[in-house]
């Protein structure tokens, strides 16, 4: 081989070598920026009257901001003892109704503090002049949450969500690093976000998924969207259900929503976790929540509810063992919410 010619070799190689360093490094650099996503503050925090919706709380207001998100204001009512931990409570849909009520009194008899949370507007809209984007937005409640931890007089730290909720909830445990500060979570029909592309996209496919509960016989349930398809278009920014059929642009916005994608943490060696499905398949919340359940590298607890009044009061069903869902979930909670070992 001729000097030149050797020198044309080098210089090739060192080109790919720096060509791959540059790759490694961008490779890296996008791992680190996935997870855990950044949080944001909360600010103009105030004491306020409850409404009648919170019962006998101490409530409080405060403005939550975060990246590439609108301010949204946000109401807590906080009543209990709290000498033996602390539960926060996340309600369904966009979660502007405050949501365990039903639950406190057992709670209070344990010494669990119950902080109930109200949202002034849908928390999964980004809201103007930002883009839809419910990943983004999750922002929100794993900022409070992470505002409220350090608030509390006594570990430990737990948090109970129903449906939209416990999206809420599912975001903040695998975008946004809540796992080293929540000691149990309790996900009552959901969380209900973990495949936006499969419960959107057209043609459906695939369009049901077999759920195997740790409690409770298999079944198969749906996992597409259909009442709640209006929604999902408002919060993701991409029509769901399309009647033309979905473009690939769409999937992947989509796809790169969902609690469940390449990113997520899916282990939680601090965080007990607990589901509670009916499985009557009168919507894809069940469908939607074993997706994330069937992916989380830790031990988890996922109970089908029977004879459920609707398609996601798990508290009116029963478990496999004939116990009141209002029951058992109260009794996991008390159980749960303790100090680790």
């Amino acid at each position: 081989m001729s000097k030149e010619s050797l020198e044309v070799k080098r210089t090739t190689m060192k080109l790919i070598a720096i060509a791959l360093l540059a790759l490694f490094a961008l490779c890296v650099g996008s791992v680190a920026q996935n997870n855990p996503l950044p949080m944001g503050s909360v600010s103009h925090v105030s004491s306020v009257t409850c409404t009648s919706l919170f019962g006998s709380s101490v409530c409080y207001h405060a403005t939550v901001s975060c990246p590439n998100t609108a301010n949204i204001g946000v109401m807590w009512g906080i009543r209990g003892s709290g000498r033996k931990g602390t539960v926060v409570f996340l309600g369904g849909a966009g979660g502007t109704i405050p949501y365990g009520n039903t639950f406190y009194s057992q709670y209070a008899e344990a010494d669990l503090a119950s902080i109930e949370v109200a949202w002034d507007s849908d928390w999964e809209l980004a809201g103007p002049p930002y883009a839809a984007n419910i990943l983004n937005a999750a922002c929100r409640p794993a900022t409070l949450i992470n505002y409220l931890h350090p608030q509390i007089t006594q570990e430990p730290f737990c948090a109970q969500g129903a449906s939209g909720g416990a999206a809420q909830l599912a975001y903040s445990l695998s975008w946004y690093g809540l796992g080293s500060e929540l000691t149990n979570v309790e996900l009552l029909s959901g969380p209900v976000f973990s495949n936006i592309a499969d419960g959107c996209r057209v043609p459906t496919s695939p369009s049901t998924v077999r759920i195997v509960p740790t409690n409770g016989e298999t079944w198969s349930d749906q996992i597409g969207y259909y009442a709640e398809a209006k929604s999902l278009t408002l919060w993701t920014g991409s029509q769901c259900l399309p009647p033309n059929g979905s473009s690939r642009a769409e999937e992947e916005d989509w796809n790169e929503q969902s609690t469940v994608q390449p990113g997520a943490t899916l282990n939680f060696p601090k965080t007990n976790v607990s589901g509670w499905v009916c499985n009557n398949g009168l919507n894809p919340s069940a469908g939607q929540s074993y997706l994330f359940f069937s992916q989380l590298g830790t031990p988890y607890s996922l109970t089908a509810i029977t004879n459920c009044n609707g398609a996601e009061d798990v508290t009116s069903g029963f478990t496999p063992q004939g116990v009141s869902g209002q029951i058992a979930i109260g009794n996991d909670m008390v159980k749960q919410c303790v100090p680790l070992r």
